[in-house]
């Protein structure tokens, strides 16, 4: 069985670039990230392969504009390759989607032959929508994994953001549904 991870691990030389430029850095979400996809790497008899999104803030908030495709290498043959979307509201939302069904489908075809199931390790609907299309789409499993509530307000959302944030978080709360398991960590 193939098992494909979404969500926001990255190499450690960039994270540490990212916190040197980034206000509010995401150590929480990378070290969950680790964690969880060494755990299921430990546990599985064929590489555990990666999809990342670069975990960083929406710009200017955050320091970049454009996040790059990337492949890095992984333990194991494992796959792991970085999405790239455009870091500003609301391209962020509409180009990581088109980069996890690009990616997801691409990975479908890499391990064609294989049961497969996509975990998602994260609210973000954009990678939800993305990686239960490709496995309605491929018959893989799909695995939502929550570490936070979906779309969670911030006092600096302006009015429009804060109105796509609650039409966000509807439309994870029905995404979230469809999962054929859903993975809560709470603290």
């Amino acid at each position: 069985m193939s098992v494909l991870v979404v969500g926001y691990l990255v190499p450690e030389p960039l994270i540490e670039e990212l916190c040197a430029t980034d206000r509010m850095p995401p150590m929480q979400t990378h070290r969950f990230m680790a964690g969880f996809a060494g755990a299921l790497d430990l546990g599985a008899a064929s590489p555990v392969d990666l999809l990342s999104f670069l975990p960083t803030n929406d710009y200017p908030q955050g320091p970049r504009i454009w996040v790059p495709f990337r492949r890095w290498s992984a333990r194991r043959k494992a796959v792991w390759w970085g999405a790239p979307f455009i870091n500003v509201f609301p391209l962020k939302y509409l180009t990581r989607f088109s980069s996890a069904l690009a990616l997801g489908l691409l990975w479908c075809f890499v391990r064609l032959a294989q049961r497969k199931t996509i975990v998602v390790v994260s609210a973000a609907t954009p990678q939800l929508m993305a990686a239960w299309l490709v496995a309605r789409l491929s018959r893989a499993k799909f695995v939502p994994c929550l570490m936070d509530p979906p779309s969670v307000e911030l006092a600096t959302d302006t009015g429009v953001k804060r109105l796509a944030r609650r039409l966000d978080r509807r439309l994870a709360e029905a995404l979230l549904a469809k999962g054929d398991a859903v993975i809560a960590v709470t603290g």
